[in-house]
């Protein structure tokens, strides 16, 4: 038994010694794969967040902490290729982004989800430092003021409520992003403010005798009722003076406000020289109005004049006593300016119809577009057809005229002040000034009557033209 015992105690030796040896190859082989696998480069990350939370509207800042590549002894830092990392900030709601890391052949991808929210509350402000409350318990207009950086204007959406006890009134807005403000504002009982008048136009006007006067008038608001503008005075312009137009108001608290325009009737600047009206285009639906303006004032014009319109508008130009001249008869530039054998015989064509509604063939003409006109050559094929025309016609007996002052109504002006504006403004005080208008265009001959009473007013006299008239030359272009 003894023996059987010491063989047992001797195999047990032996298989510790075996698992001792079994233990430390195996530890040496992991602390070895350990070394080897340390030793191996590889991405490392450092503060990536999956997740992140930017403000709305503000600008984006890419946020993905530090990357390298490398081992526990050595890791290069790398930086992101950014071809799709772009958040837009206006735009509420889950974005994801990827960030791509490159080393050589190797590279990652870190995909991070950017939340847009809105935190921000609405921006309340006012304009007074102190609310009013009406009479019946209105609260007046602070000049409140609401904004927000998603909704923008909030100002409907604020609840505005009084606090009797306190004496304040309270305004609280939410936005659509449930972010809340609140602005408290003193306040008091009474309606002592004045209503508030504006005037329309200028304070101080200035005009000639005998112009006509439009008052601009006023407006009138106040913070608790409704009120009437009263306007008293009135200005003469047949009498060289000072006139005062008053505009008042008071509300039903007595509160009353009133501010005065002041209009200056000055004597006319005395002026020499004589305006030539001439009226292109016609006769049309407006040329009998025309006829009638100036025969009111016994103003004598010229009329270039073509293939449109009835007769008896040319007839009744040529026995009121005015020029009627030529200007084509088609006035289709890219047929006239084609040849000068087209042109002439357009402009005989013209001659043609006067010759027969008034017995007399007119030789004063006007080139449609003017003697300096470039749109011809887009029609003459290089010919330089004004430079021709503009000596033929004159070796043909007839008498061209442009002009040296126009109306712009054939361009920027579209309405009757625009018009007379343009034409008072420049005439020559001393000199002749031929007036380029349409009798087409209704706007311009609205303005014919304010001119001429401007003129008239200011010792000019007027004219038809003549053969012997100043012509207004331009300088030829084509």
């Amino acid at each position: 038994m003894k023996k059987q015992q010491g063989k047992a105690k001797g195999g047990s030796k032996k298989s510790e010694i075996f698992l001792t040896i079994f233990l430390t190859i195996t530890i040496f082989a992991s602390i070895t794969c350990s070394a080897i696998f340390a030793l191996k480069p590889e991405f490392d990350t450092l503060g990536f967040l999956l997740s992140r939370f930017v403000d709305y509207g503000s600008e984006y800042q890419a946020d993905y902490g530090r990357v390298c590549y490398g081992t526990i002894f050595g890791c290069e830092k790398i930086t992101p290729e950014y071809d799709d990392v772009a958040v837009d900030t206006k735009t509420l709601g889950q974005q994801d982004i990827i960030f791509s890391f490159k080393h050589n052949d190797e590279s990652i991808e870190l995909k991070q989800t950017v939340f847009v929210v809105d935190k921000t509350a609405p921006m309340i402000t006012v304009e007074k430092e102190e609310a009013t409350i009406c009479p019946g318990g209105k609260i007046a207009n602070f000049g409140l003021k609401v904004e927000d950086d998603y909704d923008g204007e909030l100002t409907e959406k604020a609840t505005i409520n009084y606090h009797e006890e306190d004496q304040k009134v309270i305004i609280s807005v939410l936005d659509s992003n449930e972010n809340s403000a609140t602005y408290i504002l003193p306040a008091k009982s009474g309606d002592t403010e004045p209503p508030v008048i504006t005037l329309n136009g200028e304070e101080h006007v200035s005009i000639y005798q005998n112009n006509w006067y439009g008052d601009a008038g006023a407006t009138v608001v106040d913070n608790c009722d409704e009120v009437e503008l009263v306007t008293t005075g009135s200005v003469n312009t047949n009498a060289v003076g000072t006139y005062e137009i008053t505009y008042s108001a008071t509300d039903n608290s007595g509160n009353a406000a009133s501010v005065k325009r002041t209009v200056e009737v000055k004597q006319p600047q005395r002026a020499s020289g004589t305006i030539y009206l001439t009226f292109d285009d016609g006769p049309g639906q407006y040329t009998a109005r025309l006829l009638d303006i100036l025969k009111k004032y016994n103003v004598k014009a010229t009329f270039f004049v073509t293939g449109k319109g009835d007769d008896s508008l040319i007839l009744r130009e040529y026995n009121e006593g005015h020029t009627v001249a030529l200007h084509t008869f088609s006035h289709d530039y890219g047929y006239v300016y084609q040849s000068e054998k087209n042109y002439f015989d357009d402009l005989y064509r013209i001659q043609d119809r006067v010759k027969r509604i008034t017995g007399v063939a007119p030789t004063l003409i006007r080139f449609p577009g003017g003697s300096s006109n470039t749109i011809s050559a887009n029609y003459d094929g290089g010919q330089r057809i004004m430079s021709k025309l503009v000596k033929s016609v004159q070796e043909k007996g007839f008498t061209y005229f442009d002009w040296n002052i126009s109306s712009g109504d054939a361009g920027g002006a579209t309405t009757s002040d625009a018009v007379f504006n343009n034409v008072v403004r420049s005439l020559k005080n001393g000199g002749s000034s031929v007036v380029l208008q349409h009798d087409i265009k209704g706007f311009s001959v609205d303005a014919v009557e304010r001119i001429i009473q401007y003129a008239l007013n200011r010792g000019y006299t007027f004219a038809p033209l003549t053969a012997s008239s100043f012509a207004a030359h331009h300088g030829v272009n084509n």
